[in-house]
């Protein structure tokens, strides 16, 4: 009987969450009037996340609850409720929805005052499949996250990546305690380990449908930059050539036999590094203002004048190259150009991230109707703005991991580079996100983004060679135990230094035995003057890459030398001027003849000593004839 009166007396509460559902399908609230904000406390272990959600409710009158909701975005749940102060348990009853877990709590005709807000304590616990990487839910819909603490072994360290902001972290024991305070997203997304490393996956099959011709296809890689550097895992097969574009673009180039198939699969990792390297002045082409990147309305500069003149700048209208000004007016250019872009474009609340079919229109209709932007039209005209004063930038396509909390797995992307010329290097920039998120992102490191190819001669190419979902997979390895190795195996090689010809082919061979491309080389030294200006033009590596397990050759076309000589060079192979080795390579060179010359000469000559020997007998006998 006891248990059928409890079994009764639950029945109207549990209509009433029943009949709630069906009146206010999209509210977390029961009652109005009342204001909510959350906390939660995260403690992190090997397979769980064990959370403490505690939620203030509050009134500016006082009122008396019976029934409250909440809407947690984690599927089925198993929670258990409390009286934050008293710490006795609550009744309540969950629902669950697609996508989240309805909570209903019997408050019990609780009285809430404004001097005396009532406190709801939520555990539940999440599995962790991953002990480096937590995407953790710190969000209750229609409320405001005010505080996160997060509770971790101190073994894992500090972390090296937080998508939002770190208030304070102190010791507590044997933890560490993270603080965060008004966080920008739903999802906290922590990262441990000692550097920030992603795994890869290219997956694609060239088919060559015709029956009689080859074809030749494209596949574009994440390339090495100033801050990341590729280690190539497995690529199978290896392309036919491994090739830079003029954006410093890896290309691989298959060559399909016709009436076949190669499947080509490659995998790696992307190395993340927070560096600025020093790089030389880019080619004029990032300055040229062509197509989508040609700002043409007049009224826009002198509204852009307007707009840096209340933010302190001061330039003369006329300036139209970044060059006539000062280092430290040039800073404040570059970040009032940017702030710029964000405060007159906006863009559809229900854009998905990721690239989408949205039509792209260029930076003067963006002029003229700056609403509904895309994040390619935020790079757009970031770039124009840019390259009208003479700024150096460039768009890059990329992929924005999990990491960096704003969506569970990832998505395709655009952002922008521009060279700042104070630091001689590439600057990341990403002023869709700073307006999407509503958070400060100028300079930040981004080691989210990573750069798959960039644009920068032409505002419409190289496209991406893959779209679909299990063309790319990446994923977060923190504490993969690899490492980039820059290994190059040399030698130096002549054909025969023959007196019958003008020049002697030399090569220069290497072979990548590491895991890093190697993308250039420097002669830095040699007992020849000037040995640059003898290598071929065209059988060098100076618009290639070559990739581990690749060989290439470096053609040098010396002069016929006179005489013996021990030739030597010094070289130096390098990648984005952060891995570099130097190779001396010798030589011991000695003129030779060819053998049918040889044999000709000899004969000649025997033939002309025979000649001289009949021309002296003869003399001589003419004279004792004449004596």
């Amino acid at each position: 009987m006891k248990n059928l009166n409890g079994y009764l007396k639950k029945i109207p509460w549990i209509f009433s969450f029943v009949l709630f559902l069906f009146l206010f399908p999209n509210s977390s609230y029961a009652v109005e009037f009342f204001t909510t904000t959350s906390s939660f406390k995260h403690t992190l272990t090997q397979e769980s996340v064990n959370t403490e959600l505690v939620l203030d409710i509050s009134s500016k009158e006082t009122r008396v609850v019976s029934f409250f909701t909440a809407s947690i975005p984690i599927k089925n749940l198993d929670v258990k409720c409390y009286n934050y102060k008293t710490n006795k348990k609550i009744d309540c009853t969950t629902y669950d929805r697609s996508s989240s877990t309805e909570i209903l709590f019997n408050l019990n005709n609780t009285v809430v005052r404004p001097t005396a807000p009532l406190q709801v304590k939520i555990t539940y616990s999440t599995p962790s499949s991953d002990s480096n990487s937590y995407q953790i839910s710190s969000y209750v819909s229609d409320t405001k996250t005010v505080k996160v603490l997060v509770i971790y072994p101190k073994e894992k360290g500090q972390p090296i990546w937080s998508s939002d902001p770190i208030t304070d972290i102190k010791s507590v024991g044997s933890n560490y305690q993270i603080q965060i305070n008004n966080p920008l997203y739903g999802t906290l997304s922590l990262l441990f380990g000692n550097d920030i490393i992603y795994q890869f996956e290219v997956h694609r099959v060239f088919t060559n449908s015709l029956t009689d011709q080859n074809q030749t296809f494209e596949l574009i890689l994440p390339p090495d930059t100033q801050n990341q550097s590729i280690i190539w895992e497995k690529i199978e097969p290896l392309p036919n050539t491994s090739q830079l574009d003029v954006n410093g673009n890896y290309i691989f180039k298959y060559i399909v036999t016709s009436d076949s198939t190669i499947d080509a699969t490659v995998k790696g990792y992307v190395y993340k590094r927070d560096a600025t390297v020093s790089d030389s002045l880019p080619a004029t082409f990032y300055t040229a203002r062509i197509g989508y990147w040609n700002l043409t309305n007049s009224n826009e500069y002198k509204r852009i004048n307007t707009f840096i003149t209340k933010k302190g700048l001061s330039i003369p209208e006329d300036v139209t190259s970044v060059s006539t000004l000062e280092n430290s007016q040039r800073e404040l250019l570059y970040k009032y150009l940017y702030q710029y872009t964000i405060a007159k474009l906006d863009y559809n609340r229900d854009l998905q991230l990721g690239i989408t079919e949205q039509t792209r229109v260029g930076v003067n209709a963006l002029v003229d109707n700056p609403s509904n932007s895309s994040p390619i039209d935020y790079a757009d005209f970031l770039i124009a703005l840019y390259r009208g004063y003479d700024i150096p930038a460039r768009m890059v396509v990329g992929y924005v991991s999990n990491i960096s909390g704003f969506t569970s797995d990832g998505f395709f992307h655009y952002w922008v580079e521009y060279y700042d010329s104070s630091l001689k290097s590439w600057i990341t920039l990403d002023p869709f996100l700073e307006d999407y998120s509503t958070k400060s992102l100028y300079k930040s490191n981004f080691a989210d983004h990573i750069t798959i190819l960039r644009r920068g001669k032409s505002p419409l190419a190289p496209n991406l060679t893959f779209y679909e979902a299990n063309d790319f997979l990446v994923t977060s390895v923190p504490n993969a135990q690899i490492v980039p190795q820059f290994k190059v195996d040399a030698g130096l090689t002549f054909e025969k230094n023959t007196v019958t010809r003008p020049f002697t082919k030399g090569y220069i061979s290497l072979s990548n035995t590491g895991n890093i491309a190697i993308t250039g080389y420097e002669i830095k030294k040699s007992n020849i003057e000037n040995i640059t200006r003898y290598i071929d033009p065209i059988n060098n590596m100076s618009s290639q890459i070559v990739l581990p397990k690749q060989n290439s050759n470096i053609q040098i076309n010396l002069p016929m030398q006179e005489k013996d000589i021990n030739f030597f060079v010094n070289i130096r192979f390098t990648n984005q001027n952060i891995f570099s080795s130097e190779e001396i390579l010798e030589y011991e060179m000695t003129p030779t003849v060819p053998i049918l010359l040889d044999i000709f000469v000899k004969i000649l000559s025997t033939i002309l000593f025979i000649l001289l020997s009949f021309l002296i007998y003869f003399g001589i006998v003419k004279l004792k004839k004449h004596g």
